[in-house]
């Protein structure tokens, strides 16, 4: 086997390419009357993959791609019997399993592709992978890789423009500056919209297992998916692949009848699952549609009376969209056995809880005509358009998606018991939170509420301050640990605000925001601050990696003039500077810095290692010299906290 990185990472991303064209062959070979043709280019995939492998030196993975490439040719000739249909898509799963985890547990990967071709396998069903990790310093999306540091730099630019916008303009009319923020939140939006990953990468898996399940229960199907070219966070991609998968299969297994059944009802024999998705400015809507039989309302109040759910009264008066919602409960299901393929029900706690994690909503709705699931998510972790509420003061935002309606407060509408605090409104009980509990603080009487959409829960405030749009900050070792909180942002006054879940909010999680933001100044105060000058961005990289590791911020410059404007306009705690860089050297740098600081330390990181170079920077200034031939991190990191 090769060892050359380099030939490693673009051998793998050759094969992916390849292994998702298979996909999509499959699917449409499945789809065409004429499947021979697609089939026939499906060889050639296997034969273009086999090439690859055989110049990396996998030899055992070359011999079994090429019994995959003569498994093909023979469906080529005859077709596909179900055996050999669902043999296909596990081959290709299996393959792309080892392919994003390459080289790790190969020989495993390996023995379970040979398992699978010899179909010793039979009953399982193809693996569920996250969607392929994102390296740090890069995003890709459909096929292009941007760099984040360029990413970073726009969003700043974006922020100053804001509050240039925002401050400067105050002979402008509130019509001009209205229309200059409006171009400032477009800009904001594309910034964002260059790093989403297309939700079209997973059309060919999706459909993949949605032929993969049908086969297995004898059921035809119609799958129609259209993405719309709708992008997504790459944090919520794999969100959005596990919750369609599980959508997806449980249509076919508990939604679609067989084709029996269908005649019976006067139906088309095939089935048909339509997933759609649409943008709506700072959200995504994401639409899994079927025309089955619809979700059994009896069945599931049956169960929830079984399991002490509801109680037979409870039952009784419940609404059908609350018996319906049941089947998001952990370990609910109305199937009478589990099979491996799907419940509905199994996993669906998992999926509505990773959804609303990020601020996203699961909702839906069934007849007997069939079910409809919507999932409403964030475009992006880092823009938000949110609604601001204060009382006494003080502010938090919440997302304007998950805002249901407004309503005005009444004292008669309280209901204040053991049962912690409540509200009625239009003859329904409501949990009530009001936003003083965020602070510590009490609040004698809220006059508005705000009802959070797919969530009996009324957030309670006394003004409402209109709506903004953030650009949201996570903040590293807080944000993490504290519930409720999506991120944070900085209003009009330049004074920190919460971005709040209200959909993971109850009386029994809350938080006080206000001992949030001091965990964060005091994790901030004990933070130093690092200037790191080298134009090899992998030493930059390394170094900063370093550094984070022990809780120092780093800034980093490509060469001296760059690091010497950044200095002049920060205040740093220590320098790290390579010395041969283009348009000014480590030397001069030194010499730049200690004209007009005396304190801070220097440390020369460099390839020149003779006694002289040496000499030179210490006579200079410097603080400390590794040579990066026999650079350590134990005696960096040793040198860097000697001198902080």
């Amino acid at each position: 086997m090769i060892e050359n990185n380099k030939l490693r990472e673009l051998f793998v991303d050759e094969v992916l390419y390849h292994i998702r064209q298979a996909r999509d062959f499959l699917n449409k070979s499945f789809e065409s009357s004429k499947d021979s043709a697609e089939v026939f280019k499906i060889v050639k995939v296997f034969h273009t993959i086999k090439g690859s492998a055989g110049i990396m030196g996998l030899e055992k993975f070359t011999d079994i791609l090429h019994t995959c490439e003569t498994f093909f040719q023979a469906i080529n000739k005859a077709g596909y019997t179900p055996e050999t249909k669902i043999k296909a898509i596990k081959i290709i799963d299996e393959i792309e399993t080892l392919i994003s985890n390459f080289p790790d547990k190969f020989d495993q990967h390996l023995k379970n592709l040979e398992d699978i071709i010899s179909s010793k396998n039979e009953d399982e069903a193809p693996i569920e992978k996250p969607a392929e990790n994102i390296k740090k310093d890069e995003i890709k999306t459909s096929g292009i890789k941007i760099n984040t540091d360029i990413v970073a730099q726009l969003r700043q630019l974006a922020q100053e423009v804001t509050q240039i916008v925002e401050y400067s303009f105050s002979p402008v009319s509130n019509k001009e500056k209205k229309k200059y923020k409006d171009k400032v939140s477009e800009l904001f939006q594309h910034i964002e919209n260059i790093t989403l990953v297309s939700l079209e990468e997973l059309t060919p898996k999706i459909k993949n297992i949605a032929h993969y399940t049908a086969t297995k229960l004898n059921k035809d199907i119609n799958i129609d998916i259209n993405f719309n070219k709708v992008g997504v966070d790459k944090r919520f991609f794999s969100i959005v692949e596990e919750a369609l998968i599980h959508l997806v299969r449980n249509s076919i297994s508990h939604g679609i009848e067989s084709p029996e059944v269908r005649k019976e009802k006067g139906k088309n024999d095939k089935g048909s699952i339509i997933v759609t998705a649409s943008s709506h400015g700072s959200k995504i809507k994401i639409t899994v549609e079927d025309d089955g039989q619809g979700i059994n309302i009896e069945a599931i109040t049956k169960k929830a009376i079984e399991q002490n759910i509801l109680t037979e009264n409870e039952a009784k008066t419940a609404s059908a969209n609350m018996l319906i919602n049941l089947i998001f409960r952990p370990n609910f299901s109305t199937a009478e056995t589990i099979d491996n393929i799907s419940g509905r029900g199994i996993g669906l706690d998992i999926v509505k809880e990773r959804v609303e994690a990020v601020g996203g909503l699961i909702k839906v709705s069934t007849s007997n005509k069939g079910t409809k699931f919507i999932l409403e998510m964030p475009v992006s972790f880092n823009i938000m358009y949110c609604g601001i509420l204060s009382t006494k003061g003080e502010k938090v935002a919440i997302p304007l998606y998950l805002i249901d309606r407004f309503i005005s407060i009444k004292e008669h509408m309280l209901i204040r018991d053991n049962r912690s605090n409540r509200i009625i409104y239009n003859e329904k009980e409501y949990e009530h939170i009001s936003i003083s509990n965020f602070f510590a603080t009490e609040s004698e009487y809220d006059a508005i509420g705000v009802i959070v959409m797919g969530k009996e829960t009324v957030l309670s405030f006394e003004k409402y301050e209109g709506e903004k749009l953030f650009y949201v900050k996570q903040l590293t070792g807080v944000i993490t640990s504290v519930p409720n909180i999506i991120g944070f942002a900085v209003d009009d006054t330049f004074r920190p605000i919460a971005i709040i879940n209200p959909l993971t909010i109850s009386s029994s999680n809350l938080y006080p925001i206000n001992s949030t933001v001091e965990n964060q100044k005091s994790i901030k105060s004990k933070k130093h601050t690092a200037l790191v000058a080298d134009d090899n961005n992998l030493i930059k990289e390394m170094i900063s990696d370093f550094l984070k590791g022990e809780n120092i911020d780093a800034d980093t410059a490509q060469n001296g003039v760059e690091a010497l404007k950044l200095f002049k306009n920060n205040n740093y705690d220590i320098i790290i500077t390579d010395i041969e860089m283009p348009e000014m050297d480590g030397i001069s740098l030194l010499k730049e810095v200690r004209s007009g600081n005396k304190v801070v330390p220097v440390i020369i990181l460099s390839s020149k290692g003779d006694e002289n170079d040496i000499k030179l920077a210490l006579k200079n200034g410097a603080n400390g010299y590794f040579v990066k031939k026999f650079f350590t991190r134990e005696n960096f990191i040793k040198k860097v906290k000697s001198l902080l």
